[in-house]
């Protein structure tokens, strides 16, 4: 039961820290554009969807695998439980890519 929890620590903590680089990069880029006052200038938001939505595929990835391994189905090994998140984490790439060629078409 000590292994298991302390394997659910870590995970969260990787999880974690994954999720604040991502928004903690997003602010820098945001903070660090020029400060020029013009007028005319229409003020760009920032984008979160693809961060976003590869954030929501790797949580798709982790509550897949918690899921499997709750049921006791059958027993996933380590390297099993990592590649059902990548899988995920990798389709929500495409998505997120895909996602961003409709919109760029669009404007």
């Amino acid at each position: 039961m000590e292994k298991e929890m302390m394997a659910t620590i870590v995970s969260l903590g990787f999880f974690a820290a994954i999720v604040l680089s991502i928004y903690f990069i997003m602010k820098y880029k945001t903070m660090m554009q020029p400060k020029t006052y013009e007028p005319n200038l229409v003020k760009q938001k920032s984008d979160w969807q693809k961060p976003g939505i590869v954030v929501l595929g790797t949580g798709l990835g982790v509550l897949v695998v918690g899921l499997l391994k709750s049921f006791n189905q059958f027993y996933l090994h380590g390297s099993i439980s990592i590649g059902i998140i990548v899988i995920f984490t990798g389709i929500s790439l495409i998505v997120a890519q895909q996602l961003d060629k409709k919109d760029s078409t669009e404007e």
